[in-house]
């Protein structure tokens, strides 16, 4: 294969175009990874942080956690839960 490459000058520029054209591929790509992963991740936070100011202002909730059976938290003491609140329009 190098004798192939080496043996004239057509070859020779085709091969050192491939070689960049393949590198740039990579180094795009690899870029473009990067930055779509740190936007996703710096997203989600942005998400994730108005929906606690949006507990703590409508809701009153100022440490609100994602926890299994969050609904039955605010029972009164005599275990019945109370009536669902009217949903927000």
């Amino acid at each position: 294969f190098g004798k192939f490459i080496l043996s004239s000058h057509q070859s020779r520029t085709f091969f050192v175009i491939y070689f960049i054209l393949v590198h740039i591929l990579i180094f795009l790509s690899l870029y473009k990874m990067v930055h779509v992963g740190s936007s996703v991740r710096d997203m989600s936070q942005v998400c994730f942080d108005k929906f606690r100011e949006h507990m703590a202002g409508v809701h009153g909730e100022k440490n609100f956690h994602f926890e299994h059976g969050h609904a039955h938290a605010h029972a009164p003491p005599g275990g019945v839960p109370a009536a669902a609140p009217p949903p927000h329009r």
